[in-house]
């Protein structure tokens, strides 16, 4: 066991995810820091590039920057289990398990984006349903504010239905969001990618609502770092947002 290995004896917590990222990250300053600027940079230039064709940068984010992203929180976890990888072991995810990742995570964001974006057409619907019942009653009115009051009804629907897949969306994104790190972990006899899924699934059970804000507070962290100087972000924010987001799938298995 190396001396960088952080010691795990607590169990999941927003606050112990918190503490157990802090302190991978002091052990592993250096190197993390310089593997998130190496993933920034692959995801900027790439998508850049992809975005130069019709639907590129959505391809490239599925195919490339999705694994990367997955492959440097790998790094992280085998830190945390006493091995000494090499910076290149971020790149491990372009394996034999490379198709198994991208196929969890194709299904993932398919599914967010069906529930998100299905929930705001049926808000449209509604909306739009109540405005030409508005519409067909204010003929038989003066002329006044039944324009308003229409847009105002179709619009309370639209608004609400954002909110609401909005939400969901995030309450599948906190469910499922190792699912491509278990793909990867040997330690996790999930193979496929329903296995994957719903071995993440059943992990974040008992803890999605502490996820969910463990997530905001890093995210916040992250955006906060960003002000400073841009600096920050790298320095600082990303890192431990990235130690602390592996950090807390380390106590969630114990």
């Amino acid at each position: 066991m190396s001396d960088n290995t952080p010691q795990i004896s607590n169990d999941y917590s927003l606050g112990n995810s918190i503490s157990l990222g802090w302190q991978i990250l002091k052990n592993n300053y250096w190197p993390l820091v310089w593997m998130c600027f190496v993933t920034m940079l692959i995801m900027i230039v790439g998508s850049t590039i992809a975005s130069m064709v019709p639907f590129g940068d959505v391809v490239f984010g599925i195919f490339v920057s999705t694994p990367v992203i997955i492959g440097l929180t790998w790094w992280v976890v085998m830190v945390s289990r006493g091995e000494n990888p090499s910076m290149n072991k971020m790149f491990a995810v372009f394996s034999d398990k490379y198709m198994t990742v991208v196929g969890v995570s194709f299904v993932a964001m398919l599914v967010f984006y069906v529930i998100f974006f299905g929930a705001i057409l049926i808000g449209v619907a509604i909306g739009g349903a109540s405005f030409a019942v508005i519409y067909a009653a204010s003929e038989q009115a003066q002329a006044g504010q039944f324009g308003d009051i229409a847009w105002g009804t179709m619009l309370i629907p639209v608004i609400s239905a954002f909110v609401i897949g909005s939400l969901l969306g995030l309450f599948l994104y906190v469910r499922l969001m190792w699912a491509g790190l278990i793909a990867l972990d040997p330690e996790e006899n999930a193979t496929s990618v329903g296995e994957c899924l719903g071995r993440c699934w059943k992990m974040t059970a008992q803890s999605w609502c502490s996820i969910f804000f463990l997530m905001l507070i890093l995210s916040i962290i992250m955006m906060l770092s960003f002000l400073l100087i841009c600096v920050g972000f790298f320095l600082l924010g990303l890192p431990l947002y990235i130690a602390a987001y592996t950090g807390a799938y380390i106590l969630l298995r114990q």
